[in-house]
């Protein structure tokens, strides 16, 4: 069925989905580079009686454009020599189809996509093809938290101070596109005090007494777009803190 002298692939521009490579466990060619497209930008417009055209206030809540969920696909062949075409099929469909996934390009393999996936199959002449299709978050995220990839930088920081002092003043040299809430470790008796301002909402983000532990706070989002470089984070209290997020970008 298949002229083994037709084509040469190696493993080249795969995917892989969840620690499953495309190529090394399903035997799947590209038929082009996987490229993701980029998520359509979230709109809003305001039709005012009167004037000439809209005004856009897409941005108004947050300051920053938002976007829809990226939705692509991938289109394989079967590797030549590999004939059981529907046990192939099975296989990537009962790991992929209507299941939840984070996928990593070879091409890019220090960031993942996370979201959800379904498989096809079609015929192109003598070959049998699999698409994979998805719709996944707009953002492409790290595989490792900053305090992996900087260790250095995001120590934990000892703090005994009555007054608001700076903690991590390179924050902002850290921060990417991506919103991402702050995952916090802090150990204090008495208790230590942290905030930041949001520049998008103009607003102070504080917590007098922000809890002992180790959690992730949804008030604390920090990004690009969203914390003031010029104030940055701040503390005050007596304690140990360490704060931990991770990165994303388009």
């Amino acid at each position: 069925m298949y002229d083994d002298s037709v084509i040469y692939y190696d493993g080249d521009h795969s995917v892989i989905f969840d620690g499953l490579d495309s190529w090394e466990v399903f035997h799947l060619i590209p038929l082009s580079l996987p490229i993701p497209p980029m998520p359509e930008r979230k709109t809003n417009t305001l039709d005012v009686p009167g004037m000439d055209g809209n005004i856009d206030i897409s941005n108004i809540l947050t300051g920053y454009p938002t976007y829809q969920n990226r939705n692509g696909s991938l289109e394989f062949m079967i590797a030549p020599g590999y004939n059981n075409f529907m046990e192939l099929y099975s296989a990537v469909a009962n790991y992929l189809h209507g299941k939840h996934r984070k996928m990593i390009f070879s091409d890019d393999p220090e960031w993942e996509y996370e979201g959800d996936f379904t498989v096809t199959s079609s015929q192109n002449g003598i070959w049998n093809n699999i698409t994979i299709s998805y719709i996944v978050k707009p953002y492409k995220t790290r595989l490792l938290p900053v305090s992996v990839l900087y260790p250095d930088v995001f120590a934990a920081v000892s703090i005994d101070s009555p007054t608001y002092v700076d903690i991590y003043p390179t924050l902002s040299d850290y921060l990417m596109e991506m919103p991402s809430p702050l995952a916090m470790s802090i150990v204090s008796d008495s208790g230590i005090a942290v905030k930041y301002w949001n520049s998008d909402y103009n607003l102070l983000i504080e917590k007098d007494k922000a809890p002992t532990g180790v959690y992730i706070d949804p008030d604390f989002v920090v990004g690009k777009y969203t914390l003031d470089a010029n104030i940055g984070l701040q503390a005050k209290g007596t304690g140990r803190i360490r704060i931990d997020f991770t990165q994303g970008r388009l």
